[in-house]
């Protein structure tokens, strides 16, 4: 090849890779100014989590902080729906979807300002969670199995949404797992051609990433249900996305593995002792370690570490059986340390 078709090739490639960095890079700049100002409004608005029993915090901090994501995450819709449009139907899909999420995100404002019962709070996630799991399963022949499809796609829908909103309990936990997954899911749905829905995910990465700095490791405010609980949903619905297409199936659900394990031990403990599971509690794993006296900050960092550990085991081919068996090993150790620890500090569990 001659020196001048060498950088004529060079010169297509730089162009074709600048065309499609560009978006992302608006798609940052965007998420990152609007998630900004509009956290700092919210600190200054000062709506305030008042520390109670089973708070981990000692004094009054703001919440409220996932407006900023959800503001951030539509701006960003709006920038892409506006300069890069996608096929019509794509457009549906992903749309539908991100209405559903900033619908849970109106309700869950407004049940952190009023707090409706647990039953209301339900049936929100309820209709929520069918809308994103139809979207996901959306164009399957209408038999039996997609039926069931279906009603398990929304049980876990629901079971991520809860589990995200159970472990925003300490500084970066919840946040820091969206931005990780968010960012992660990016390219992997891009080179799926999902444009839309990377799109999406990198929106929600950006902003969670933003959102993280006030939020970790000193907490200047808290992001609330009304960022995890839609964060939640729209993890749920990425799991579902990857299940369908049957490359790196379980990746979603491998990455949540410390959330999931976390969440589904504390309840069969609880169901086990006879607790009364309606009622709130601080028995999760993360909660009783630092109780223990673990540094809090320690125990996020843990808790992003099990993410990229459910990464790396849910892009490999091994076969499920041995992904989710290398996913729950970790888990396993750390409920093993957390309990000695709790019991050397004389802890009830």
């Amino acid at each position: 090849m001659s020196d001048a078709c060498h950088r004529a090739t060079l010169a297509s490639l730089a162009e074709e890779t600048g065309n499609a960095m560009h978006p992302f890079l608006i798609l940052t700049l965007l998420g990152v100014t609007v998630c900004t100002v509009v956290t700092q409004y919210m600190i200054r608005v000062g709506i305030m989590d008042v520390p109670g029993n089973r708070s981990a915090h000692a004094r009054p901090v703001p919440k409220g902080g996932g407006v900023a994501m959800m503001m951030s995450l539509l701006a960003g819709a709006v920038y892409i729906v506006i300069f890069h449009p996608f096929p019509a139907t794509e457009y549906l899909k992903t749309g539908i979807v991100l209405a559903a999420a900033l619908g849970l995100a109106w309700f869950s404002w407004r049940d952190d300002v009023h707090q409706y019962p647990p039953s209301m709070k339900l049936r929100a996630q309820l209709i929520a969670s069918v809308i994103v799991t139809i979207c996901a399963l959306w164009g399957l022949p209408l038999t039996l199995l997609t039926g069931l499809k279906i009603i398990g796609g929304v049980g876990f829908v629901i079971y991520v949404t809860n589990a995200l909103n159970f472990m925003d309990g300490i500084n970066g936990l919840a946040v820091g797992t969206i931005a990780c997954c968010g960012l992660i899911l990016t390219p992997l749905l891009l080179v799926s051609a999902q444009n839309s829905e990377s799109a999406l995910f990198f929106s929600l990465g950006i902003a969670a990433l933003t959102f993280l700095y006030f939020n970790y490791p000193k907490a200047r405010i808290f992001m609330s249900d009304v960022g995890s609980q839609p964060c939640g949903l729209l993890l749920g619905w990425g799991a579902l996305l990857f299940m369908r297409n049957g490359t790196w199936s379980l990746l979603v659900p491998l990455m949540l593995m410390g959330i999931l394990f976390d969440v589904t031990f504390t309840l069969i403990r609880r169901t086990l002792k006879g607790e009364n599971l309606m009622q709130a509690h601080c028995g999760h794993l993360y909660q009783i370690a630092g109780r223990a006296g673990m540094s809090k900050p320690l125990i996020t960092l843990v808790h992003w570490l099990f993410i990229f550990w459910g990464g790396l085991v849910g892009l490999t081919f091994i076969g499920f059986k041995a992904q989710i068996i290398l996913a729950l090993v970790p888990q396993f150790i750390w409920a093993g340390y957390v309990i000695l620890r709790a019991r050397g500090h004389h802890l009830a569990l």
